[in-house]
């Protein structure tokens, strides 16, 4: 008989494999033949142990004539996230580059869910957005899901290139700051996400985030002022005149000032 790994892992020691004979005991109608599967510490897809035999002297082989046992695996995926570029992004203007990296390529059939977080203070979910960057060769088999997770999916799904904006709005805010990361452990291993990669997918302990400085790009409101003139006086008494400002009071305002007066003749008061 003949013991063989599948193609795309390696479960079971070399010297486990190829050409193998089994005695089955006189008065058994049948046997248990025990291959053992090696544990190790690599990322790998899902696979199986395949036994046949074909006939010999002393029997025939039947149908079925081979069988396979799956072996799954128990090395998680690791995913990376970190930034492409440098420097601050600005309210309605150019995005901020990264990247999410599965620490190999998936095979068919394979998913593997990413939750991100984006944070900041006061930073809500109408302050940003994040798509798939477009161009040729990019985001195999990445879809982007409700609720900030990144769907690898299928053969060659590995890295997923996405843009992060800051939302335009008309508020005069100060400077913030955006910082997207990875899901936690026990984010990435929710129910309702659909990884089904054996061992499952955990975040890299130190590449799993970045922080982008975001500038307000709404043009501030101008408060107007205006000036009225108070009742008339007598010379010698003090003239006022109320100088009146619409819009935003948070901050001391400066105003430029010009005072002439108009006599019929030639006075100086």
């Amino acid at each position: 008989m003949t013991v063989a790994d599948d193609d795309t892992a390696d479960f079971v020691a070399s010297g486990d494999e190829g050409s193998k004979t089994f005695i089955l005991s006189s008065g058994l109608g049948s046997g248990m033949y025990t291959l053992m599967t090696t544990a190790d510490t690599t990322d790998e897809p899902d696979g199986e142990v395949t036994l046949s035999f074909v006939s010999a002297a002393g029997y025939v082989a039947g149908s079925p004539s081979s069988a396979k046992v799956v072996v799954k695996d128990d090395d998680p995926t690791v995913v990376t996230l970190s930034r492409t570029g440098t420097g601050g992004i600005t309210e309605g203007g150019a995005a901020a580059e990264f990247t999410v990296t599965l620490g190999r390529a998936l095979i068919a059939g394979e998913i593997i869910e990413v939750p991100l977080t984006v944070t900041g203070t006061d930073v809500t979910t109408s302050d940003w957005s994040i798509g798939r960057k477009s161009g040729s060769g990019l985001n195999t088999g990445v879809t982007l899901r409700a609720g900030n997770v990144v769907r690898f999916s299928g053969a060659g799904a590995r890295t997923a290139t996405l843009e992060l904006t800051a939302d335009s709005d008309s508020a005069t805010e100060g400077a913030e700051t955006f910082t997207v990361a990875l899901g936690t452990n026990t984010q990435f291993d929710a129910n309702s996400l659909d990884t089904n990669v054996g061992g499952g997918a955990d975040p890299h302990g130190t590449t799993n985030s970045f922080s982008v400085a975001v500038s307000d790009g709404a043009t501030p409101t101008l408060p107007t002022v205006t000036v009225t003139g108070g009742s008339a006086v007598t010379e010698g008494s003090n003239a006022t005149f109320t100088v009146t400002r619409t819009g935003a009071t948070t901050a001391a305002l400066t105003v430029l000032l010009a005072v002439s007066e108009t006599t019929s003749g030639g006075q100086d008061f």
